[in-house]
């Protein structure tokens, strides 16, 4: 008799994640939400009164209770459900403050066309214009004929060769200064034992990518190119 009438009513409904389906619905039908919390409100009085009369309580007052009443506990636990299916529909909004302040351009050289796709599928919702290479020859191309539109080079450190230095610098030869994030399926480690220089002049990631964290680290890397302070000039230079 302690439980309180919330935790009762929840008791008769599934799991959360068994109606998501429910929510989602709800949420783009909004005009439905208190009928539908209505008309369970009254399944549950009707079916407990059923319960209690047979149980050897007075029927005719359990039910004239439960008509009257149904109505006014609707209303409540109409609000009550709206909101709850609301908050689990929600969408995770955790990726709105990873998106860049404009349509950054980035160009993607990755030699497997099928991570090739995922990269761009997933950088593009993320708010990203993508470019992408098969090979560092096709990616200085790129680079070369976009005359300095491009904001960002992700590169895969397998299309780099065996002399990433020397391939990157081909790459950018047209734009020098242009942002690089390395990923690799090869952890840290390896990499550094392979190119000792790489990771020391290059961001990195590893293989597989988590894409909020990668599209925060091509905006944060995209903020330091851009807001970087110029070098101080001496006084009376």
């Amino acid at each position: 008799m302690s439980t309180s009438l919330f935790q009762k009513f929840k008791s008769f409904l599934p799991q959360p994640d068994s109606y998501q389906d429910v929510a989602s619905f709800l949420e783009k039908n909004p005009r439905l939400a208190f009928p539908a919390a209505l008309a369970v409100t009254i399944g549950v009085l009707a079916t407990g009164a059923v319960v209690v009369a047979f149980t050897g309580k007075q029927f005719l007052v359990i039910v004239v209770a439960a008509v009257i009443l149904a109505p006014v506990i609707g209303a409540g636990m109409g609000g009550l459900i709206a909101l709850y299916l609301k908050r689990l529909g929600q969408a995770p909004t955790s990726c709105a403050t990873t998106a860049p302040s404009r349509n950054h351009t980035v160009l993607l050289l990755e030699a497997d066309p099928r991570l090739r796709e995922v990269i761009h599928e997933g950088l593009t919702a993320a708010g990203f214009h993508m470019i992408c290479a098969p090979n560092a020859k096709r990616a200085a191309s790129l680079c070369r004929n976009h005359g300095g539109l491009i904001d960002f080079l992700l590169a895969d450190t397998n299309a780099l060769g065996g002399r990433p230095l020397d391939c990157l610098q081909t790459i950018k030869a047209t734009q020098p200064d242009l942002p690089v994030l390395l990923i690799s399926s090869s952890d840290r480690q390896t990499l550094c034992e392979r190119h000792p220089q790489l990771l020391a002049t290059h961001e990195f990631l590893p293989i597989p990518l988590e894409f909020p964290h990668l599209a925060e680290t091509i905006h944060t890397l995209l903020q330091l190119h851009t807001t970087a302070p110029d070098e101080p000039q001496p006084e009376g230079a």
